[in-house]
């Protein structure tokens, strides 16, 4: 069995060991902010034959150019402010967090900012630091053409990562077609962006807000587009559809019932019964049907034919 399969826990032993997992993740990631600190103040990616620590970890450690970029930036402040040490490694701070602390950390702030933003969401911090330094919020960045990237902004960390290169960040040919929109939105309708990204999180993860405001756009404009020629947004219900089939009315022309104007008499139903095959006689129905002609006989002259009933002979037989 694959040392990564893990269908044989029971789920209570699958939490639990996630847990473990996750709380022994943010000890390690503060002792390895702590080497990074330490490498990084002796300097030893020099000898070892590059020219910054973030050469260092992106071609000898293998990291990402994010991923380097953000524990340096880490490691530098948690050296400066050991508290973000055991904040991290308890839990109470996550690296994203650290990295927006680092820029506004000073001696007298340190230890009472880390403590506000404990056990705080990106969003919070951000709104936190907005409150406290007077940061206004980041708007949506989506209308001007992306002829040319924009530079990545500094990093800050132990004043500012000076000795990290800038990437060049190159722009692919698939966003000579896209655009660049900046604007200040109200608070409301970036609470609406953000519940809208957590429900699309199953589609989008990453939760990019072009994604998300490009699929609202086309739900918005078939909607008012269905509004505008009159479509209908949902089928007719059943009942107002037309029946399906040849509706056959009661009578031709002729209400059933006795008694009414209109209605046919008595003894007409009852000879119609009595002229009807069997095959009508078979069938159980309160409605009243056109009569079968019985059977006609013609004389040799030609004259119409003569329709005997019993009625009729009843009547020359009493006469």
């Amino acid at each position: 069995m694959s040392h990564y399969t893990l269908t044989h826990l029971s789920d209570a032993d699958l939490l639990r060991d996630l847990a473990a997992l996750v709380a022994r993740e943010r000890d390690i990631t503060a002792m390895l902010l702590a080497h990074i600190a330490e490498v990084d103040a002796r300097k030893l990616y020099v000898p070892a034959g590059y020219s910054s620590m973030y050469a260092y970890c992106v071609d000898e450690l293998r990291l990402s150019e994010d991923e380097a970029k953000r524990r340096i930036q880490a490691a530098r402040a948690a050296r400066r402010f050991p508290a973000i040490f055991e904040a991290l490694a308890e839990g109470r701070l996550h690296l994203t967090g650290i990295g927006l602390l680092a820029p506004h950390l000073s001696d007298e702030n340190a230890r009472a900012l880390i403590e506000a933003a404990s056990n705080k969401g990106k969003t919070e911090i951000e709104e936190l630091l907005a409150r406290h330094f007077e940061i206004p919020e980041m708007p949506v960045r989506l209308l001007t053409p992306m002829h040319a990237p924009s530079e990545t902004a500094p990093l800050a960390g132990e004043g500012a990562l000076e000795h990290l290169p800038k990437l060049q960040n190159v722009m692919p040919p698939a966003l000579a077609e896209r655009y660049r929109l900046q604007l200040d939105i109200a608070r409301s309708t970036r609470d609406k962006l953000r519940h809208a990204q957590a429900l699309l999180s199953h589609a989008v993860p990453s939760g990019d807000a072009a994604e998300v405001i490009d699929r609202a756009l086309d739900v918005l404009i078939l909607k008012l587009e269905s509004r505008k020629t009159g479509r209908a947004q949902r089928p007719r219900p059943e009942s107002a559809r037309t029946p399906k089939g040849r509706h056959v009315p009661d009578t031709y022309g002729v209400p059933s019932g006795s008694g009414t104007k209109g209605s046919a008499p008595s003894w007409a139903r009852a000879e119609t019964d009595a002229a009807r095959p069997d095959f009508w006689s078979s069938t159980t129905s309160s409605r009243w049907r056109e009569p079968a002609r019985p059977p006609s006989t013609m004389c040799g002259c030609g004259a119409a034919p003569t329709i005997t009933t019993e009625r009729s002979a009843r009547s020359v037989r009493d006469s």
